[in-house]
């Protein structure tokens, strides 16, 4: 299904589409979706992958996600994110608690950034799904996106190497 920005979440405002406990975009520092209650903010240039994140998530803030999955099958959610300190979010699909992170590891700052990959694959069905996520965490990071994918981007992946010719290998 692809990647989603984290600021792109459905439009239909707060407490429709999206939660931000203060009622206000606290921590918005971009002009993108400045009518919208949330913290859309601009990261560090190279740092995020559109330019924009949702920043200062807070416990009790969620956002959701309509997207459309073509095949049939069992993805790896990623997230791209950055905190100081670990941090606490689980994600829905349909409603459903699909995965909970109870320890989103810190990155130094909330902008670097780091990639998280829900241990166990989701099934996704062919058609139109909602993605949403829950920040149970009382001290803000940031989001940037959730990415589906039918492999483990962060697997490590053998590596083929031809020894032409030597033997025996003399390492």
């Amino acid at each position: 299904p692809g990647r989603i920005e984290a600021e792109d979440f459905d439009n239909g405002g707060l407490a429709v589409s999206f939660n931000e406990t203060d009622g206000r975009a606290t921590w918005a520092h971009t002009t993108y979706r400045l009518s919208e209650a949330m913290d859309i903010d601009e990261a560090d240039g190279t740092n995020a992958s559109s330019g924009t994140v949702i920043g200062g998530v807070a416990a009790g803030e969620w956002a959701e996600y309509t997207f459309e999955v073509a095949t049939e099958g069992d993805y790896y959610l990623t997230t791209r994110y950055g905190c100081n300190g670990a941090k606490q979010l689980y994600f829905k699909i349909d409603n459903n608690i699909v995965g909970c992170v109870n320890n989103l590891t810190s990155t130094g700052k909330a902008s670097a950034y780091s990639l998280f990959v829900l241990p166990e694959k989701v099934h996704l069905t062919a058609g139109k799904h909602l993605l949403a996520w829950v920040s149970q965490s009382s001290t803000a990071f940031n989001l940037d996106y959730f990415e589906w994918t039918t492999e483990n981007p962060t697997a490590i992946k053998p590596i083929q190497k031809e020894l032409n010719g030597v033997y025996p290998n003399p390492c």
